[in-house]
């Protein structure tokens, strides 16, 4: 693996507080773990590129010359998607200030990946929401700061939203209403009035999406830059991920469907599920699964009923499958705590 995807792999850790709408993250870019969370991904890495550097993701550039095409590169998430099923929110710190191109723009950018390749960040089936500068020499008074939506198909962007104007730095929310087949984003958390809205009702049949944070260029004079766009403080705000890598994660006594390497509390097993977990204070001693500081044979009795099952309260040793190296466990504590 290379430097880049290296450094991008933690850019994500769970905070213990208990989420709720608004407040709180369930996956945050603490950058203090590095872990296996996101991988580094690009449609043309030798025209623009992520790094990790101060804590931040920064796009840059190798040349300032490129064709009409649009190179994107961008942290991808690895071995997770986000669950569509279920309403989820994310937000991050943009900072766009990249030289003015001479002809074409540049800038920084959402994805939502549907259908495609995440590695190669070709978009079958997408969403992105982007923040970027434009210019054209030829046409007087053309350059602008610009906010915009794109619908995404066989790798062929269309403009569905556009704003020509927008601050240097600012958060950026992103939040998903999968009653309604609803993506949305603003610089307020779930305000509606001025937000880009998409209904994607049609676009695709997958039920999980993957997402990324990156950026982009355009257009045959874009100047090289390297410390002018970065992405910072990316914080999923609600919502459950799906994949391999993903199981119940029990902080406290809140349960989040979340990847192994972003759980901070204690991580119930692959593909274990939040609704088969209690996720109860830690017992006095392991066995004890009725809290009445006894391993005796109610215990017993409880866990043979479990037995088999993904059930955490009776998974004692965490493999995420109840069974015998968790029935001697019990054993072994027989008696008081």
């Amino acid at each position: 693996m290379n430097t880049i995807a290296s450094t991008l792999l933690g850019l994500c850790q769970m905070i213990m507080a208990p989420v709720s709408s608004g407040g709180g993250c369930l996956i945050n870019d603490a950058f203090t773990n590095w872990s296996g969370i996101w991988t580094a991904a690009s449609a043309n890495a030798s025209a623009v590129s992520i790094a990790h550097v101060d804590s931040r993701m920064y796009v840059y550039s190798h040349s300032g010359l490129f064709s009409d095409s649009m190179p994107f590169a961008a942290g991808m998430s690895w071995q997770w998607a986000m669950d569509m099923t279920q309403d989820w929110a994310i937000s991050a710190r943009w900072h766009v200030n990249p030289s003015t191109p001479t002809l074409g723009e540049a800038g920084v950018a959402f994805v939502l990946m549907l259908e495609g390749n995440p590695d190669t960040m070709y978009m079958h089936r997408a969403w992105t929401v982007r923040a970027g500068t434009y210019n054209n020499y030829q046409v007087p008074n053309s350059e602008q700061k610009f906010l915009s939506s794109e619908y995404w198909i066989n790798g062929a962007g269309t403009i569905y939203d556009s704003v020509g104007s927008r601050p240097d730095e600012f958060t950026m929310y992103i939040w998903w209403d999968a009653a309604s087949n609803t993506i949305r984003a603003n610089t307020v958390l779930y305000l509606e009035s001025g937000a880009f809205t998409r209904n994607l009702a049609g676009l695709s049949s997958q039920q999980q999406a993957w997402i990324g944070f990156g950026g982009f260029v355009k257009g045959p004079w874009v100047a090289a830059f390297s410390n002018d766009m970065w992405i910072d403080d990316i914080c999923l705000i609600e919502g459950n991920t799906v994949g391999g890598l993903v199981g119940a994660c029990c902080l406290g006594e809140t349960c989040a469907q979340l990847p192994q390497a972003a759980c901070q509390g204690t991580f119930r097993g692959f593909n274990v599920d939040c609704d088969d977990c209690l996720c109860l204070p830690e017992p006095a001693c392991a066995g004890d699964v009725n809290g009445d500081m006894l391993v005796n044979v109610t215990d017993l009795d409880l866990f043979l009923q479990a037995w088999g099952s993904t059930l955490c309260l009776y998974d004692v040793d965490d493999t995420g499958l109840v069974g015998m190296q968790d029935l001697i466990t019990l054993l072994m504590n027989w008696g008081p705590c």
